[in-house]
Parts: structure tokens; C-alpha cells; sequence
């Protein structure tokens, strides 16, 4: 705990560091949001895929979530509660990781939906991938934590 305590004190090189990884963590979920409200069919076909919600949620779900993800993106590109977006998108990655978790292990054969048309297969590696994105979440938000824009 001692060296991410170091690693999150202010300096300049870390405050260049974090602002850097915001601006590319709010421009990846403005991308997928936008991928998804421009095809609204596809990536409702994707939510239904995982079998996880009733068929009467499914095309509201997967719209309310696309919106979630566009504006979440933007209020962090825009510095706009920095802090609380990071920990909303900390739980939208935790939830998707563990919906891909429960897709592999009951034998889905399924695309994530993750990128609209250019989504991959919601497979080992995606799970990877996640959890390299929840490093980079949770470590930004402790440092926004300890950290606060003025």
C-alpha cells in the first residue's frame, strides 16, 4: 500500500499522468456509447445474447446504458465530478466483466458488445482486457481520491 500511496502523490508528472489516462478512459467509453446509440438494434441483440435480463428489459436496458456510457465519457473528458464518473464506470466495468464471466462459464458462444460492429467475442481475453481497464479506472479514481481538481 506504501508504493500506491507514493505513485498517487501530486507532482507534476503524475498529475500529467492521470489527466492523460482520464482523457483516454472518457474518450473510450464517448466511443463505445456512441457505437451503441448509433445501432441500438445490434447491441440490444447483444444484451439479449447473455441471457442475463427478461426479455421486456432488454431494449430499454441496452438504451439507457448506451446513453450511461456516452455521457459518462463526456463528464470525464469535461472534468465534470471527475471522482464520482470514475467510480460509476468502476461498477459498469465490474458488472460487464462479471456478465462475460457468467456468458463463458454457462458455454455462450457470444459476441460482448462492448464496440458495436467491431466488438469481439466475450471470451478469456476480454476478460483480460477488463480487468486491465478496472486497473486503470480504480487507480485514477485513488488518485482523484487523494487528489482533488480545483
Amino acid at each position: 500500500m506504501k508504493s500506491i500511496n507514493k505513485i498517487l502523490r501530486l507532482n507534476h508528472l503524475n498529475k500529467i499522468f492521470f489527466a492523460l489516462l482520464s482523457t483516454a478512459l472518457g474518450g473510450l467509453f464517448v466511443f463505445s456509447g456512441y457505437q451503441k446509440i448509433i445501432d441500438p438494434v445490434a447491441f440490444s441483440d447483444s444484451v439479449a445474447n447473455f441471457r442475463i435480463l427478461p426479455t421486456f428489459l432488454v431494449n430499454i436496458f441496452a438504451i439507457i446504458l448506451s446513453w450511461l456510457e456516452f455521457l459518462l465519457g463526456i463528464f470525464l473528458l469535461m472534468n465534470i465530478n471527475r471522482k464520482e464518473n470514475l467510480f460509476l464506470i468502476l461498477i459498469l466495468m465490474l458488472g460487464f466483466t462479471l456478465a462475460i464471466i457468467t456468458a463463458i462459464l454457462r458455454g455462450l458462444n457470444i459476441n460482448c458488445g462492448c464496440f458495436g460492429e467491431t466488438s469481439t467475442a466475450a471470451d478469456s481475453l476480454k476478460i483480460l482486457e477488463n480487468l486491465f481497464i478496472i486497473m486503470a479506472v480504480f487507480i485514477t479514481y485513488l488518485y482523484y481520491s487523494k487528489n482533488p481538481v480545483k
